[in-house]
């Protein structure tokens, strides 16, 4: 039998907690304690099958020990930073993902006893890490390295197929074996000693294969040194104890039961160690003949620095490290590097540009290639970095290695702030803004906002008898930027500045806006009436209203005219707008009503934007003379000027009798608003000459409106 084994080494994610609990203090440290920070960001892998995340991680356990294996710092939760005080000196580090429960103070002996149970169908993966730590006496914050977190299991991944040789035989089922019941993470050189059975997986109905896969603990069984070919690693050889797929299969009158032993060589190791992949491709041949060839892939990307909420603040400087082990050497192992999104003329590895796929020879066993990526600018176009290395050997591809950044500007929003305001009046939102995060801290609470370099919209969204007063550059209300409920930060402008502080007020208590639309699901051909009333007892002005949002508005009923954003009413009352959609889906908005002291109420809602398709036709005829005369209608006007490209052939005729085939091309424009557009092409003939129309074709220069709300289509 004939196999191909695969061990892939899991791209481990990295986890981060937060907050402490001191207990107790190690002996001979200083008695002043620093601050440590701890910010990692999780990286990218490559796998996730079945319905299991293999990258998820909901709850964390973080115990800080010393050097007596006493805890000093303990925490149960989910958050991505840890900022505590601590004195200096050694300590170890011990991370528990996804356990799912409060593992409180870990006492010394829980190390050697915390157990990893058995693995379900769609359990998150129990996710561990083991580091030593020292914590220096320094001024300011100690910024702690990167702690990674190891799944807790392998994956093996199995496809068994009969060889056309032997046709004859079937497999009828697999089940995996002697898979452990528990695992400790924590103590090294761990040997399980209870064991269990998966369930048969049946094969495929004309028996010829089978596929699978399944999450197993680590099950290290040792080496057999004696064993020196794939023949003898079977039952006869094998560690009782040792993890195995059993094949059932049949020939004729025959049973054949074929035993697979896991292990990171295909000869004398029964190894399967936690964090890794295991594929098998075993191939039936016989009777009795079943080989295995087997090798490692391990690729990390490493950076020099580390993304805050999912982005980078500065451009890419890092390292693609590939390693391979195992029998790799004949199996013609290569690398393919393509850029999936981004500027690839800001981005090289080992300096050269990827506009086209990198490849990469892996025959050697290592690729160790520089990473640079330095736009610039972070602009829409490039703010997403995205690339994959496919790895192939000659039986086709082995995994894809998927790796994704995103750079924004960051500017911190402060609403409350030390000697601001005690109490939240508002929030801020932002259509345009590619992330906004809120932290708080016992003197504050601001936000993180993340843009590129075209900048983002901000609103301040004041809570109830409410507005907004100012955004302002100093926290002691100077430096104005601001007084309207929108901000927009631009990256360019503010170089020397990323902090900006807001500032409510109480709103005019009787003030009050109503509204209601008639109706939230439209196409670009219908409109919306808004009904909106203004009051406020005993105020006698006007007021300024202002529209930001995607819907297009109009002042009157019935009578198109010029979008409006901003008009004045004459004092309280009834009044309403037409609203026009401007693209597919939410197109939602915010109308904002001021009265002359500057007190404001804003009201909120979205129209729903339909799609429609609009079908033309053409018609292709001969004009007087020597010409064409072109015609093409749409059944519903176009939004904005249209141009298609008309293609004629026609068959000419000369005095002779000898024909020719001519292929005319016309330009026909629909101007915006109208169903037609008609154009003559005039034919450069001989005398004589005669032509016959033979078809006609419609090149469109684009298939939907420029909002995308319409579709064109041909409907001959």
């Amino acid at each position: 039998m004939k196999s191909r084994f695969l061990i892939f080494a899991l791209l481990a994610l990295c986890c981060v907690l937060g907050g402490c609990i001191y207990d107790d203090e190690p002996e001979c440290c200083p008695s002043e304690k620093v601050a440590v920070e701890i910010r990692i960001a999780p990286e990218n892998p490559n796998h996730v099958t079945r319905s299991t995340d293999e990258n998820t991680i909901r709850d964390l356990n973080f115990h800080l020990c010393d050097k007596t294996g006493s805890v000093v710092l303990h925490r149960y939760q989910a958050a991505a930073t840890l900022r505590f005080e601590c004195l200096p000196g050694d300590y170890t580090l011990y991370v528990v993902a996804n356990a799912h429960t409060d593992m409180g103070n870990m006492p010394a002996e829980i190390p050697e006893t915390y157990t990893v149970p058995t693995p379900s169908e769609n359990d998150d993966l129990v996710m561990t890490a083991m580091q030593p730590i020292t914590i220096p006496a320094e001024a300011g914050t100690v910024l702690l390295p990167a702690l990674q977190v190891r799944r807790a299991v392998a994956r093996v991944d199995y496809d068994i197929t009969v060889d056309e040789s032997v046709s004859d035989i079937e497999i009828r089922s697999v089940q995996a074996m002697n898979l452990p019941t528990h695992y400790r993470p924590f103590v090294e050189g761990f040997r399980p000693s209870d064991f269990l059975d998966c369930e048969l997986v049946a094969a495929a109905e004309d028996g010829s294969s089978v596929q699978g896969s399944f999450y197993m603990l680590p099950c290290c069984q040792g080496v057999r040194s004696s064993i020196t070919s794939p023949e003898e690693k079977n039952p006869d050889n094998a560690p009782d104890d040792a993890a195995c797929l059993h094949i059932r299969a049949v020939r004729g009158g025959k049973v054949l039961d074929y035993y697979v032993y896991l292990g990171e060589n295909d000869t004398s190791d029964f190894n399967v160690r936690p964090n890794t992949v295991h594929t098998l491709h075993i191939r039936i041949l016989g009777d009795n003949d079943l080989r295995l060839r087997q090798y490692a892939v391990e690729v990390a990307m490493t950076t020099r620095s580390t993304p805050q909420d999912g982005f980078m603040s500065e451009g890419l400087d890092g390292a693609l490290d590939v390693r391979l082990s195992g029998h790799y050497e004949d199996m013609q192992v290569r690398g393919i590097l393509s850029l999936d999104e981004g500027d690839a003329t800001c981005c090289m590895f080992d300096g050269k540009h990827p506009g086209v796929p990198l490849q990469y020879d892996l025959s050697s066993g290592a690729l160790e290639c520089t990473a640079v990526y330095f736009p610039e600018t972070f602009t829409r176009d490039n703010a997403q970095l995205q690339f994959t290395l496919t790895v192939y050997d000659k039986y086709g591809e082995v995994g894809r290695y998927a790796f994704e950044y995103a750079f924004a500007y960051v500017l911190q929003v402060y609403r409350v702030w030390h000697n601001g305001p005690r109490s939240v009046f508002g929030r801020i939102g932002s259509e345009d803004a590619l992330g906004i995060v809120e932290y708080e801290t016992l003197t504050a609470i601001y936000d993180a906002v993340y843009c590129t370099a075209e900048g983002c919209t901000l609103v301040a969204e004041p809570n109830d008898g409410y507005a907004v007063d100012c955004w302002c550059g100093h926290p002691e209300h100077q430096g104005e930027l601001s007084y309207e409920p929108t901000f927009h930060y631009d990256p360019a402008r503010m170089q020397q500045t990323d902090t900006v502080y807001l500032f409510f007020t109480p709103a005019a208590p009787g003030m009050e806006t109503t509204f209601a639309m008639d109706r939230t699901e439209l196409s670009a051909y219908d409109r919306a009436i808004l009904d909106f009333t203004v009051a406020q007892p005993g105020y006698d002005g006007t007021y300024t209203v202002k529209i930001e949002g995607l819907p297009t508005f109009f002042r009157e009923r019935y009578m198109d005219q010029r979008p409006v954003t901003e008009f004045t009413l004459p004092g309280n009352g009834s009044y309403w707008l037409r609203v026009r959609p401007e693209a597919v889906g939410e197109n939602p908005f915010v109308v904002t009503v001021t009265d002359e002291n500057g007190n404001s109420r804003s009201f909120r809602s979205s129209l729903l934007g339909i799609k429609t398709v609009s079908y033309f036709s053409l018609t292709v005829g001969k004009a007087p003379g020597t010409g064409l005369d072109i015609v093409v209608e749409c059944t519903d006007p176009v939004l904005s000027d249209l141009t298609l490209t008309i293609r004629t052939n026609i068959r000419i005729t000369g005095r002779t009798g000898a024909t020719v085939t001519r292929t005319c091309e016309t330009a026909v424009t629909l101007e915006a608003g109208t169903m037609k557009g008609r154009e003559t092409h005039v034919l450069d003939l001989s005398a004589g000459d005669t032509f016959s129309i033979l078809d006609s074709e419609m090149i469109f220069t684009r298939t939907t409106s420029d909002n995308g709300m319409v579709e064109y289509r041909n409907s001959n």
